[in-house]
């Protein structure tokens, strides 16, 4: 009985070191109903966060919803800014552009933070999304198309509370 746990101990340790940083540190994506599945993004992508009174640069369709819920250690060990860097890979690996409505909320005394935003594609002028787009204002690249989608907005972010 002691090996099987020491084994299943050994194998979660050697899977959390090779794994992902959102293996590690889990992100809950839960898509909209309706929005198009994108393809992953590559690693390391551009992904722009966008907190209260900001607008993203360009057309947008918001997917879903993205958190990540932190224990009170994660966050002193961690900090915020590797909150966000996980974020930001969780979104590439969802095809997300930007995450909008940034918030970090408080989740009680000494309980850690919890970071939620929508995760939103760059869409074209018809509402269609794009991949393979840079988020940046000075890029001139059109993407490549991708299925269509029902409805398109610019979206103003909320800005982290704590």
């Amino acid at each position: 009985m002691i090996r099987f746990a020491v084994r299943v101990v050994v194998a979660s340790l050697a899977g959390a070191t090779l794994g992902c940083i959102t293996t590690i540190n889990p992100v809950v994506y839960k898509r909209d109903t309706g929005a198009p599945v994108m393809p992953e993004r590559p690693e390391g992508c551009v992904v722009e966060i966008f907190d209260e009174n900001q607008t993203a640069p360009r057309a947008v369709k918001v997917l879903g919803r993205i958190e990540l819920a932190w224990s009170q250690d994660q966050v002193q060990e961690q900090g915020q800014e590797y909150a966000m860097k996980t974020l930001k890979t969780a979104a590439c690996e969802q095809g997300g552009h930007y995450i909008l409505n940034m918030r970090a909320l408080p989740r009680g005394f000494r309980q850690g933070m919890l970071f939620e935003g929508d995760l939103a594609v760059i869409v074209d002028d018809a509402g269609v999304p794009l991949q393979g787009v840079a988020t940046g204002t000075s890029s001139s690249s059109d993407g490549v198309h991708v299925a269509p989608s029902a409805s398109t907005s610019t979206v103003p972010a909320v800005a982290p509370r704590g």
